[in-house]
């Protein structure tokens, strides 16, 4: 019996030796289900997914364009849905606990943080107590931080959509009957509105950008894409909606956007055409496009003989069509909830000091960009940008003389000129335009217990500027020594420190808030590959490439007055600068300019 439990004890020590001696090769050695890979490398990323902007359907001899970026659009909007929903969560979760990750987010804070502390510092000094534009600042600075909660139903209180009714979920005078749709985009359109179901701009004229023109033309894609239920049952649950409501109302705003959407297929047969005002209204009946106008230019008598550029016109017959389709209430909705989605883009995502600059900075872009001009000015930085702008120059000119992607010999001239005109401005305003910053602020009447109001003033000031450049004088703009950039006073955001290119100005405009690390410090040595630029250039060649994007820029050249533009950069430094996250494309920019980052 002794010798059978010794046997029995030598056996249990040897199961248990076995199953340790197993349990560790199962750990280190690798199997089929377990088999882990190698992380990718800097390089890896960048090809995988520029190969993913990629159209490999096409045929690249006969569309080289599709087949290289015919992708490009699907991959933002889907990498733009996820991001934006996954931020939203997360700003509501963390708010106030978190620093911005990305480079450009991290200059904006610190550029923030910066102004906050000289909007709560009082008048020290001369320079402070005489400007007015300064104490504006303040006044809406305030007017914010004593907000509560951001209300977005006070908005639909002071702005209802016509004089004779109310928004149909805003209390009881919503009267059907006495809904117009086009002259509530007209309303609206002079508060800052645009890109709902239809776009209305003032730009400088493709073949001379000494005048500007009106340019009326259908949304872009991204902005008649479907909101999405849940987007809009939030905004609606924010105005007071019960949830059984916003729900029937939302499916039903949803069936509409996904019907208006279907008209992008709608091919323009017709063309851009200019035509004066009053044969627009002959000619086109069914848009009313005098009611609209009549909104956007109230305080002024409309010149019938005054003319304006349109493309699109299928689209616009069609989109005539739906609305008389459609019950007034669900049209009424619709431009009800992009106008909220708006304002909360346009204001602070909570009522806290950080958030009530970066809504400053976005309501009053001229007047950050001035203020930030005053606190970050270097002159002795702007040398050295200078000298980096012209080493970018010479190796522009390299890659476009060894020409090799064989473009024709008028292309490349064309693009020779361009290169060998571009200029480099430091900030968004010249020292002699100070005095343009504070003619614009007259008018501005700002309160600091109204937060509401002041955002409305703000936004319509803003869209009146725009539009009094209709009227300049070309021979007063000649002979200005500035570069004239007040027609950007509409779409430019202080509240991003990214450069851009001014297609029209031929001109690369760097905020002054840049110049700061991690991005810029004049001690860095000059052959370092620290500095980084978010350039743009109106060029459509393809070479060694490293990243690019496209977006629609405004030309001047006889190409016409819209073209698409393709870019990319060729480099001799090493690509592992790239593994920095990209920063997002401004919202005020991507309708504009097209973007690139590279390293010089």
């Amino acid at each position: 019996e002794l010798q059978f439990v010794t046997v029995e004890t030598i056996m249990l020590k040897l199961s248990l030796v076995a199953w340790l001696i197993f349990s560790l090769a199962w750990r280190t050695t690798p199997t089929a289900c377990r088999q882990t890979n190698a992380p990718q490398s800097v390089q890896e990323m960048l090809a995988e997914q520029l190969q993913s902007y990629m159209d490999t359907k096409a045929r690249p001899c006969e569309n080289f364009y599709q087949y290289a970026c015919g992708n490009w659009q699907i991959q933002q909007q889907e990498q733009h849905s996820l991001r934006d929903r996954d931020w939203t969560r997360d700003r509501q979760r963390y708010q106030g606990q978190m620093l911005p990750t990305d480079t450009l987010g991290l200059i904006d804070h610190s550029v923030n943080r910066k102004l906050e502390l000289l909007l709560r510092r009082r008048n020290e000094s001369s320079f402070e107590s005489d400007s007015s534009i300064l104490e504006q600042m303040r006044l809406y600075y305030r007017s914010c931080k004593r907000l509560k909660p951001y209300n977005l139903k006070k908005y639909l209180q002071l702005l209802p959509p016509s004089n004779s009714t109310q928004w149909p979920s805003v209390g009881r005078g919503w009267r059907p009957e006495r809904f117009d749709w086009i002259t509530t985009l007209g309303r609206l359109r002079l508060h800052g509105l645009n890109g709902v179901l239809l776009r209305e701009e003032v730009l400088p004229r493709w073949d001379d950008s000494r005048n500007y023109s009106i340019y009326v033309n259908k949304p872009s894609r991204q902005e008649t894409q479907p909101m999405g239920e849940g987007a809009m049952i939030e905004l609606l649950l924010d105005i007071g909606q019960t949830k059984r409501t916003a729900n029937a109302l939302a499916r039903q705003v949803d069936d509409f956007e996904r019907k208006l959407h279907r008209l992008q297929e709608l091919e323009d047969d017709e063309g851009p055409r200019e035509m004066q005002l009053g044969y627009l209204d002959s000619y086109l009946p069914q848009l009313r496009w005098l009611s609209f106008m009549r909104q956007v230019r109230i305080d002024s008598e409309l010149d019938l003989r005054s003319t304006l550029i349109i493309e699109n016109i299928p689209y616009l017959r069609a989109l005539s069509d739906l609305m008389e389709s459609e019950r007034p209430d669900t049209v009424c909705s619709y431009i009800m909830l992009k106008w909220l989605a708006f304002l909360k883009q346009q204001g602070p995502a909570d009522i806290s000091r950080g958030e009530c600059v970066a809504a400053l900075r976005r309501a009053m872009p001229l007047a950050s960009s001035w203020l930030v001009g005053q606190q970050f000015s270097d002159p002795e930085s702007e040398s050295y940008v200078s000298s980096l702008f012209q080493r970018l120059k010479v190796r522009f000119g390299q890659i476009l003389a060894e020409n090799r992607m064989r473009l024709s010999p008028p292309l490349v001239h064309i693009l020779q000129q361009k290169l060998r005109a571009v200029r480099l401005q430091m900030g968004f305003f010249q020292t002699e335009e100070i005095e343009d910053v504070e003619q614009y602020h007259v008018r501005i009447d700002l309160s600091g217990h109204s937060f509401y109001g002041n955002q409305l003033v703000l936004l319509r000031q803003r869209v009146e500027a725009n539009h009094d450049l209709l009227y300049i004088n070309v021979t007063n703009f000649a002979n200005s020594t500035g570069s004239n950039l007040s027609y950007l006073s509409e779409s430019w955001e202080a509240s991003n420190s990214s450069p851009l290119y001014v297609g029209p100005r031929n001109l690369v405009l760097v905020p002054h808030g840049l110049l700061q690390l991690p991005i810029w410090h004049r001690t860095l040595a000059p052959c370092s590959s620290t500095p980084w630029w978010d350039l743009s250039w109106p060029t459509s060649w393809h070479t060694d490439s490293i990243c690019w994007e496209w977006t629609t820029t405004p030309w001047e050249t006889s190409w016409g007055p819209w073209r698409r533009s393709a870019l990319a950069v060729s480099s001799d430094k090493d690509s592992s600068v790239f593994s920095n996250r990209w920063p997002p494309v401004p919202s005020g920019s991507t309708k504009s300019w097209p973007t690139l980052w590279l390293c010089v």
